[in-house]
């Protein structure tokens, strides 16, 4: 496989397979070979396969969001936040996953992982006040939105909320030209 023979790699591969088809190390290996040779629907494919026994295996994750299948990304987000409830990075990660995918659906899904990782961890999170923070001015500016059926402007107010944490948090934690080129970018981005 480093040297390039990728047919020996996947021969060799398949054959330790056929004798023991729990391994997951091999099996990751043939889907690296499959993906260093740009397969790119096999790589899906063989994901699918492995993502059948290891659900919640996150190199399997990465892979799919290297490739930019951001659904199946988020498929195993998903899985992983039901085994993990309160794990915060699992749903900021969930969450940012929501947000790239777009969408007012899948927005306002983003918004929810996004304050539910803070309700888990709300002082060292700032991962995700920028994420909610990016998501809400999504949310606002999307087309189909409507700020009054928004219970009652909840949008604005989570909003808010992030912009005045992360204006603190930088102006605490920062020298000051750079909490002040933080606070522009935030209220301008």
């Amino acid at each position: 496989e480093q040297r390039g023979d990728y047919a020996q790699a996947e021969a060799l591969y398949e054959d330790v397979l056929q004798e023991n088809s729990a391994n997951a190390l091999v099996s990751k290996r043939r889907i690296a070979v499959l993906k260093a040779q740009k397969k790119t629907q096999e790589v899906i494919l063989a994901l699918n396969e492995f993502l059948r026994s290891y659900q919640t295996d996150q190199a399997a994750v990465q892979t799919y969001l290297s490739i930019g299948a951001y659904r199946y990304g988020a498929f195993c987000y998903e899985e992983l936040v039901l085994l993990n409830p309160m794990d915060a990075i699992f749903h900021s990660r969930l969450a940012d996953i929501y947000t790239t995918l777009g969408g007012l659906d899948n927005l306002l899904m983003a918004r929810k992982h996004y304050a539910h990782s803070l309700g888990i961890n709300k002082h060292m999170n700032v991962r995700a006040y920028v994420g909610l923070l990016a998501c809400t001015k999504a949310v606002a500016a999307h087309r189909s939105y409507k700020p009054d059926a928004d219970d009652g402007g909840m949008n604005a107010r989570v909003q808010q909320l992030a912009l005045d944490y992360l204006t603190q948090h930088y102006a605490s934690h920062a020298p000051a030209e750079i909490a002040a080129a933080a606070t522009t970018a935030f209220t301008t981005f």
